[in-house]
């Protein structure tokens, strides 16, 4: 697995912040890192999962931790079609901001962080002078977990309401793929802009068995009968 040659930045309000865990704050720093080139990262759950030896779950709750902690911005990337294609991971706060030359942090720069943090690596150079910088290519989700996660960010709720819905497929021996994730989630934006109307369809259609989520009832749009239930829920009747 390919590593970036950078230094990275752990500010001290990272690093004493007893509402992060310890590897969030690693992953923090891995962020900076990977900001090297581009000003942002773009490397998905997948990837970190790989690098630290964790699951794609985990991985997810640490980046919500710093997006609560208002260190992260995560901004989901989408095809024409509305699909989850990647996402970017900005640092907030300028960090390296103390570090900085009065050029890099003119007025006309400060207005965007994301060139400033940017800037910084840029100019300060502090790659290793022998080596070709490695930054991971934009990645598209790779399981059905990683394009829940992206989609629905910090909504906790959300991401255990689309999960539940994929267990209830895989337990009727229709498993879920990433693709029929990723139109599940194109369709709840059709539906609804209303998170709390996405999770209570996400529900309704684990309750009737359907494969995806339909318009809630009275709405004019069809509607599925219920599924006949499977053995496990025939022998629970």
């Amino acid at each position: 697995m390919e590593r970036p040659n950078y230094y990275a930045v752990l500010p001290a309000s990272v690093r004493y912040d007893k509402q992060l865990r310890p590897a969030a704050r690693l992953l923090y720093a891995e962020i900076t890192a990977l900001c090297n080139k581009s000003g942002y990262c773009s490397a998905g759950n997948a990837y970190f999962a790989e690098l630290y030896d964790a699951s794609i779950k985990t991985v997810q709750g640490w980046i919500t931790q710093l997006v609560k902690g208002g260190y992260i911005s995560v901004e989901v990337l989408r095809d024409d079609g509305g699909q989850v294609t990647g996402r970017r991971i900005w640092i907030a706060g300028n960090p390296a901001l103390p570090l900085l030359k009065n050029e890099v942090t003119s007025p006309e720069n400060r207005g965007d962080p994301h060139l400033n943090f940017k800037e910084y690596y840029n100019r300060k150079n502090i790659t290793s002078n022998n080596n070709t910088p490695i930054v991971p290519k934009p990645e598209e989700p790779q399981t059905v977990e990683e394009v829940f996660a992206l989609y629905a960010g910090e909504d906790a709720a959300l991401c255990d309401a689309l999960n539940d819905l994929a267990a209830d497929r895989k337990d009727r021996r229709e498993p879920m793929t990433v693709r029929a994730a990723q139109r599940l989630v194109t369709r709840l934006d059709k539906l609804t802009n209303d998170r709390l109307a996405k999770i209570a369809m996400l529900e309704q259609a684990i309750l009737m068995g359907w494969k995806t989520v339909y318009p809630p009832k009275g709405d004019d749009r069809e509607r599925p009968e219920a599924a006949v239930p499977h053995r496990r829920e025939a022998r629970e009747l």
